[in-house]
């Protein structure tokens, strides 16, 4: 019995030496492995922008008046210089008729001082003065006829607008209906129009009539110099002085002719209508009284897509690492199964600052554009740094630095550790690139991060 006691006593001695010995035999910490692998690397910045034109013109109206042409629509392909839309230009074109026809007698009396008149000349220079004269007359009573035809149908106008008010204010001051009333207003509107539509024709007539007279005062003032020619012949300061009428001329006429393009609007390159902003009988061009009524754009856009290209923006920092050519890969949103190739093709040289951030504009060119890219589809555009293939990789996380040195635990067969010095490559942050000091199928350790110290 003594003896058993002795045992147990031994036993329980040994077990209660285990439980107080147990606590400090440190455990084992628990870490994840991975392999050193061989494969291909890529440093990349990654930049959002979007699908846009090669070229892309917005075009406006240079002068105020309104849309008499618009002969495009959203899709067409147009040429360099295609007229696009117009706008009414019958004053500019009265205006550079005008022009043109003062152009041609002043160039008609250089040629006749610098070669003086023959004897036959000399003896019918009369008639042209007389009929001269008699154009003159017929276009000054034609245009007072214009003057006064275009007053009275104003007045007419005038006087319906004037009939049309009044019975509207004397039906509203007497409380008609309300149908009455709308069509009192109604009768109103439609004579202001009227009103309005006689005005622009009694200028425009008007217009054209001056030119007329113009055009004869012209040809008169010719006949007459030629006339005067048998009298008085030509002389050095009398040719400067037909020079210099010449010379006013052409330049009135080619300011007039520039008035009249004012009212056109032409594709400045060839490629293809990405929207019409204007509809015909809008009131558009430049200044304040160029609403668009139908339309509020006021504007054609003409897009060049023989090279689609992404806009986007690069950070200040990511910008300095960017350089031209630097390949490129390009995913969208709408085409989640296409990846297409590019380079960096211009690197804005200042950036642009939005709410305290600078960003620097970057276009990639595409090499070969998708047929169903649209302009203004989202696009990612991940640009290539530095590349290595066929090298050894590890994940970032297995790297420490420690006193300047990179090392990475080694995980041996049996389990436990061994630290080891490495020399790095590249890094894409997540995978680097291992130049020495470990061997494809080494095992690493990937320790939490509080453990894995700064990483490479």
């Amino acid at each position: 019995m003594r003896r058993a006691a002795a045992v147990v006593g031994l036993i329980v001695g040994v077990v209660i030496l285990a439980a107080v010995v147990r606590p400090f035999q440190p455990a084992r910490e628990a870490f994840e492995v991975a392999t050193v692998t061989r494969g291909s690397l890529q440093v990349t910045v990654e930049l959002a922008g979007s699908i846009a034109a090669r070229d892309a013109r917005t075009l406006a109206f240079g002068s105020v008046g309104t849309v008499a042409r618009v002969l495009v629509q959203e899709g067409d392909a147009v040429a360099a210089g295609a007229l696009l839309a117009a706008l009414d230009g019958a004053v500019q074109q009265a205006q550079l008729d005008a022009a043109e026809a003062a152009v041609a007698s002043a160039e008609a009396r250089l040629a006749v001082d610098r070669a003086g008149l023959t004897a036959d000349q000399l003896a019918s220079a009369r008639d042209p003065v007389t009929q001269g004269e008699r154009a003159l007359t017929n276009a000054r009573t034609s245009r007072a006829d214009v003057v006064a035809s275009n007053d009275q149908a104003v007045a007419v106008a005038q006087d319906t607008l004037d009939a049309a008010s009044t019975k509207l204010a004397a039906d509203q001051a007497g409380g008609a209906d309300p149908a009455t009333i709308a069509a009192d207003q109604l009768a109103v509107t439609q004579a202001r129009g009227a009103l309005d539509a006689a005005k622009l024709r009694r200028t425009s007539a008007i217009h054209q009539a001056d030119a007329s007279v113009s055009s004869a005062a012209a040809a008169l003032s010719a006949a007459k110099h030629a006339y005067a020619v048998r009298i008085a012949p030509a002389n050095e300061a009398l040719l400067a002085a037909d020079e210099a009428t010449l010379a006013s001329a052409r330049a009135s006429a080619t300011a007039a002719r520039a008035a009249l393009g004012l009212t056109e609007l032409r594709a400045p390159i060839a490629g293809i209508v990405g929207s019409v902003g204007v509809a015909v009988g809008d009131r558009a061009g430049v200044g304040p009284s160029a609403l668009a009524t139908s339309t509020s754009a006021g504007t054609i856009t003409v897009l060049d897509l023989t090279e689609l290209r992404v806009n986007a923006a690069a950070s200040e920092i990511d910008v300095v690492s960017l350089t031209l050519d630097q390949p490129t890969q390009v995913t969208l949103d709408a085409l989640s199964d296409t990846v297409l190739e590019g380079r960096v093709c211009e690197i804005a040289g200042a950036g642009r600052s939005d709410a305290g951030v600078v960003a620097f504009p970057v276009t990639i060119c595409l090499a070969h554009p998708d047929p169903r890219l649209r302009v203004g589809m989202s696009a990612n555009a991940s640009i290539v740094l530095a590349s290595a293939e066929d090298t050894l990789v590890i994940p970032a996380q297995a790297i420490r630095t420690i006193a300047g040195r990179s090392v990475v635990e080694v995980v041996t067969i049996d389990g436990s550790t061994r630290e080891a010095e490495v020399t790095l490559g590249i890094s894409s942050g997540t995978r680097t690139q291992v130049l020495g000091g470990l061997n494809e199928g080494d095992r690493v350790a990937l320790r939490p991060a509080s453990r894995s110290g700064s990483g490479g």
